[in-house]
C-alpha cells in the first residue's frame, strides 16, 4: 500500500510508543494518588527517576499538564456548556484524547460532584508542585545544569496550578579603596 491509500494509518515508532507506556504508566499512578486525596512526592520521584534523566522536571511537567486538564473541566462546566448527563463526554475526550487515563476514577455523570472533583485535583497538584518545590529546589537547579552564579527563582500559580522558573545572571560589586 501506498502512503495515499484509505487504509494506511502511521504507527509511531517503537521507542515512542515505549516513552509513551512508559509515561502513561507513571501518569496513571499520579491520577491515582490524587483520586485518593495526597500525591507521594518522594515515591513519584523515586518513580521518575528510574525513567528519566529530568525526574524532577518531568514529573513537575506532568502535573502541571494534568492541572491543567482538570482546569479545562472545571472551566467547560462552569460555562454550563456541559448538561447535567453529559459529563460522562468530558471523560471520553479526554480519555480519547490520551489526556486522563481510561481507569482514572470519574463520577456518575453528576456535574456538581465533577466540578468538585476536578478542584479538588487542581488543588491536590497545586499542593504536590509546592512541595516538590520546597523540598527538591537543589535538585531541580541540578536538573536544569546551572553555573553557580545564577540566580534562580521557582513561581508556582494556583489556579491553574503551574511553575514557572526564573533564571538572572547574579552579579556581585566589590568597591575597593
Amino acid at each position: 500500500m501506498s502512503a495515499g491509500d484509505a487504509g494506511d494509518q502511521w504507527e509511531p515508532p517503537d521507542q515512542s510508543k515505549q516513552f509513551r507506556g512508559t509515561r502513561d504508566k507513571l501518569i496513571e499512578r499520579l491520577e491515582q494518588q490524587t483520586d485518593a486525596g495526597a500525591v507521594n512526592v518522594n515515591e513519584m520521584v523515586r518513580l521518575y527517576s528510574r525513567e528519566y534523566d529530568q525526574p524532577i522536571l518531568t514529573l513537575m511537567e506532568d502535573m502541571q499538564t494534568q492541572a491543567t486538564v482538570y482546569y479545562n473541566v472545571f472551566e467547560d462546566l462552569k460555562k454550563g456548556s456541559v448538561s447535567e448527563d453529559s459529563a460522562a463526554v468530558l471523560k471520553d475526550r479526554y480519555v480519547s484524547l490520551g489526556l486522563i487515563p481510561k481507569r482514572n476514577e470519574w463520577p456518575n455523570p453528576v456535574r456538581d460532584w465533577l466540578i468538585n472533583k476536578a478542584l479538588s485535583k487542581i488543588r491536590e497538584y497545586g499542593r504536590a508542585l509546592r512541595e516538590i518545590i520546597s523540598n527538591f529546589r537543589r535538585k531541580i537547579t541540578d536538573e536544569l545544569n546551572l553555573e553557580p552564579t545564577i540566580a534562580v527563582g521557582f513561581q508556582v500559580g494556583f489556579i491553574p496550578p503551574g511553575f514557572s522558573i526564573t533564571v538572572q545572571p547574579q552579579l556581585t560589586l566589590t568597591r575597593t579603596t
